[in-house]
């Protein structure tokens, strides 16, 4: 006789803690590695691919929180982090500003950016746009003759209720062998020593 309203009660605290877990442990997360550049990232599990406000390709959630990754490689010269600094402020950020689509762009802070296999830098940029304002960031890597940019971006509103997702997966980026020095390595053999 009770027996529907203890299912219906057990429901109702199974969802309401629910959130709080989430929060807490954090969502599932789903690898995306590039073996050509050797990047590996991760967004939570049931985000859909679109592009960023950058035009890069991401993954975003319902609520416009997302992750997006560029990659680059040239031959003739290593990348240095100072140009890619400056491209991505004035390149990325500044032809957004350019054509309208940012109204402002402000560094909040920048930073080192720890990360095995490369040099980094962190810069915690807050835009403004037609969409409202998003806080980001965005991690530039230098790796000899490749580049990466990591954008995390949110809106304003869900800065603070995603500041841990956020920060989960930007320690969940990752540089990997490149396809092509594993190919080098496997077609020179070890020298005897």
């Amino acid at each position: 006789e009770h027996a529907p309203t203890l299912v219906t009660v057990a429901l109702v605290v199974l969802v309401l803690g629910a959130g709080p877990f989430v929060r807490v442990v954090g969502p599932r997360l789903e690898e995306i590695a590039d073996g050509e550049s050797g990047i590996r990232i991760a967004h939570p599990v049931g985000w859909s691919f679109h592009e960023n406000h950058l035009g890069h390709p991401a993954w975003e959630n319902a609520l416009g929180v997302s992750i997006g990754v560029r990659a680059e490689r040239r031959q003739r010269r290593p990348y240095t982090l100072p140009e890619l600094r400056e491209k991505f402020l004035t390149g990325d950020l500044g032809s957004r500003e350019r054509e309208g689509e940012l109204a402002s762009i402000v560094i909040r802070r920048e930073r080192p950016f720890a990360i095995h296999g490369g040099r980094g830098l962190e810069l915690d940029v807050d835009l403004e746009s037609r969409d409202g304002l998003r806080d980001t960031r965005n991690v530039i890597i230098e790796r000899a003759h490749y580049a990466y940019l990591v954008v995390v971006s949110r809106p304003r509103q869900w800065s603070d209720a995603y500041a841990q997702i956020v920060a989960r997966l930007i320690d969940e980026i990752r540089l990997d062998e490149t396809r092509e020095l594993a190919r080098s390595r496997r077609a020179v053999p070890p020298v005897p020593g």
